[in-house]
């Protein structure tokens, strides 16, 4: 996308360019002619656009020798906001009462208007909504909107010494006007840029959402949280940690095939994530320490510092939304360090706020069915379930298996047929005795119901 954009002929006739200098000496047109080719480098870099805009407007000033110049660039809220300026307190805007207000009005109205605007010294647009906007300095003030899709994103201001006659100022203008299409060029470019980032970024985070969510097991979802989610962020180190039995532990560390749980960094981060969890807020530590920490924190943080040397150390909690109204501390937390102080702490922490949202929703759940019992149980049933067709089928052919499995056994398992009966004891065989001769009985040796042994003389 670094092109070499070419400037749009803003204006009607010749524009400023080559042999058109406001005072017509060859000097001048080197000058203009430089200027003209450095805009148009710049503008198909990638520079960042505090660099651009402030050595763009040195070129621009430079060009045509103007005292003093200034970038303006529209807000997100719809604001102008200064972006850069040179010598804009030597024009004397706030020499006059009001003059500073005047001024101000003056860009509203330019980029409303969206139209190149050339007052000369104390003069005004003739456009009254309230307060009269005029240029309120001794100098010939240069307006140039900067313009991309019929959508204004900021101006081009010039002064101007009132030196040069009416044509020259006009050509001037035509200058500025062909500068500001090298600014929207850049601006377009930019956009793209971000553009093309952001797809990348979310083809990223969709890669990373599907690797996160590919499994159920703790440890595996913690590594792809901890490996993928460091690129993501754009740190030097990002570590997981999971909450059992209300104690945290360190699943994974960006890599790291093997987490050593007996090493001091890694039971120093476990006593660190315990006391930020049990505080329940972000803990951010860029390169000073924040007295109203709690005092258990602030000790862990000490601790831990002395041993990993971090210049940039994030400890996040990772609460889900299905925890929300139950107590107890968070089920996981991020550890995000870098060991280098970054230029922006902001992106970074934006970035891990982003991976902490996925992140949270694949961690509960793996920490979620990790603390359920007989897990080994079960998950074959639930194969089998899945195998037959779902919870229905599978209630079905359990229950004609088990019919099956009845009838079966009822016809080739033999069981011995047992009955319960009252009734009385006889013997098989009786004999009948009784003695030859007439006598009286005096004495039974045998009392009734009385056992008798065998072989034992009745």
């Amino acid at each position: 996308m670094s092109t070499t954009p070419q400037p749009p002929n803003a204006l009607e006739g010749r524009p400023m360019g080559k042999g058109n200098p406001p005072d017509g000496s060859g000097n001048n047109n080197r000058k203009i002619d430089a200027a003209f080719e450095d805009v148009a480098r710049l503008a198909g870099t990638d520079l960042p656009p505090a660099d651009f805009y402030q050595q763009f407007l040195a070129k621009v000033v430079s060009g045509i020798e103007a005292p003093a110049g200034a970038i303006w660039l529209r807000t997100p809220q719809g604001f102008l906001q200064l972006q850069c300026q040179m010598n804009l307190d030597g024009v004397g805007l706030d020499k006059h009462k009001g003059g500073r207000q005047s001024h101000n009005e003056l860009l509203r109205q330019a980029f409303q208007m969206a139209k190149p605007i050339l007052l000369e010294p104390y003069g005004t647009t003739g456009i009254h909504e309230g307060l009269p906007a005029g240029n309120p300095t001794e100098h010939v003030v240069l307006i140039a909107p900067v313009t991309i899709e019929k959508e204004t994103v900021g101006l081009v201001e010039v002064w101007q010494d009132v030196r040069w006659d009416a044509r020259a100022q006009k050509m001037c203008l035509n200058y500025l006007i062909q500068m500001a299409g090298y600014a929207a060029n850049y601006v377009r470019n930019q956009q793209g840029r971000r553009l093309q980032g952001q797809e990348q970024l979310w083809t990223q985070l969709e890669g990373f959402a599907r690797e996160i969510h590919s499994s159920l097991e703790p440890v595996r979802v913690a590594y792809h949280v901890a490996n993928e989610g460091r690129r993501l962020v754009g740190c030097h180190r990002l570590s997981v940690a999971t909450v059992e039995a209300k104690k945290c532990k360190i699943q994974a560390v960006s890599g790291s095939d093997v987490v050593e749980k007996r090493s001091n960094l890694i039971v120093l981060m476990r006593a660190l994530v315990d006391a930020v969890l049990a505080w329940g807020e972000k803990l951010t530590y860029s390169g000073t320490k924040d007295d109203s920490l709690p005092p258990d924190v602030l000790t862990a943080l000490d601790d831990f510092l002395a041993e990993s040397n971090s210049k940039l150390l994030v400890v996040q909690p990772l609460r889900d939304e299905r925890q929300k109204d139950k107590p107890g501390p968070a089920r996981s937390a991020l550890v995000m360090e870098s060991f280098e102080t970054p230029d922006a702490v902001d992106p970074l922490i934006a970035r891990l706020e982003v991976v902490g949202r996925h992140a949270t929703t694949a961690l509960y759940n793996a920490v979620e069915l990790h603390r359920i019992p007989l897990g080994w149980v079960w998950r074959p049933v639930a194969a089998v379930q899945t195998g037959l067709g779902g919870k229905t089928k599978a209630i079905v052919f359990s229950i004609a298996a088990v019919v099956i499995a009845l009838t079966l056994a009822l016809i080739f398992l033999p069981y011995p047929l047992k009955m319960d009966a009252t009734g009385q004891l006889l013997p098989v065989e009786r004999v009948k005795i009784f003695s030859p001769h007439a006598g009286h009985v005096r004495e039974f040796f045998i009392a009734p119901n009385s056992p008798s042994r065998p072989g034992r003389t009745l």
